[in-house]
């Protein structure tokens, strides 16, 4: 999927199956949740890098992060060396390495686009002191060739974005800093999916199978903690982008949830296995989990051996 640049709503499908799928459905018959390939996709006026699936998410991306992040930026104050260095901070963005460099990329360039609306650097950056950071040696540890192209793209951004009224941002642990929050706060948010009028067995099964997460950095979402047997799930809802809210994140009762009760999502897929989904969270979160879902499935799998 191509998702949009801000808000990560999908805008079209990769593949020609699934582009074939969704260019036969007429306009009223998707609920919105889907841009079919080509229609209503908007890109930066300048660099043409992004695309978004509105006016309001490309002026949005704009304010908040992508003036300072595109390489055909018209301001005066750029340097041709900071131009050049921002085009390869967007080739190495589109490489292999998957979307965590544009993303950390993204977070420094809203502390700068902050600092350029009258911040101060303080202010700027307090929103990220609130977030449990991976730690540095994990992910030395976990993917020494992960590791080392972090800090490639550490340097990169040095050179594009660097600016002198926060120079501590541009440091080395700083960037792996930002790494490490994206790495263990970004949560999974199931999209809508598209709702037909009148669905064929064949659409059913097309859209069973173009089922997608994308993921999030949100205070509060990393604020809950992690349940395999959640009474909440997180979700991009077609109903607030049809409103024009589409980056909103919204919080979805799985069951009836009594006052006080806390709230936890799933930081794994549900249907693991008890062994795998244990393996992962203690792999990528350090814990080993206790939730009720858990002890009950240990006790049966002690249960078998015994008999």
């Amino acid at each position: 999927m191509v998702v949009c640049g801000y808000c990560r709503r999908p805008l079209r499908c990769r593949s020609d199956e699934e582009r074939e799928w969704m260019e036969r459905l007429s306009r009223d018959e998707v609920c919105g949740a889907f841009t079919p390939a080509g229609d209503s996709e908007r890109r930066c006026d300048h660099c043409r890098e992004e695309a978004y699936c509105s006016s309001a998410c490309k002026d949005v991306a704009w304010t908040t992060f992508h003036r300072r992040l595109c390489p055909q930026q018209p301001h005066a104050e750029v340097s041709e060396e900071q131009q050049e260095a921002l085009h390869q901070l967007w080739k190495e963005f589109r490489g292999v390495f998957g979307e965590l460099p544009l993303l950390v990329g993204k977070l420094i360039a809203n502390v700068l686009t902050q600092l350029d609306d009258g911040k101060s650097p303080e202010q700027a950056v307090d929103s990220f002191e609130h977030f449990v950071v991976y730690p540095r040696e994990a992910i030395k540890a976990e993917d020494p060739v992960a590791y080392d192209q972090l800090v490639r793209m550490a340097h990169i951004t040095n050179r594009a974005l660097f600016d002198p009224r926060i120079p501590q941002l541009f440091e080395e642990s700083v960037y792996l800093r930002l790494a490490g929050i994206v790495l263990l706060n970004s949560l999974g948010i199931d999209f809508s999916c598209p709702v037909l009028n009148t669905p064929t067995q064949a659409d059913a099964e097309q859209i069973k199978m173009m089922e997608f997460d994308g993921a999030v950095v949100c205070p509060i979402l990393s604020s809950l903690n992690h349940s395999c047997q959640p009474n909440v799930k997180s979700t991009l809802r077609s109903q607030a982008q049809a409103r024009g809210d589409s980056c909103r994140v919204s919080l979805i009762a799985k069951q009836d949830v009594e006052p006080n009760e806390e709230l936890c999502i799933s930081y794994v897929p549900l249907s693991w296995t008890r062994a795998t989904r244990q393996t992962t969270l203690l792999k990528n979160y350090f814990f080993h989990c206790q939730c009720e879902r858990c002890v009950s499935e240990a006790a049966e799998a002690e249960d078998a051996i015994n008999m």
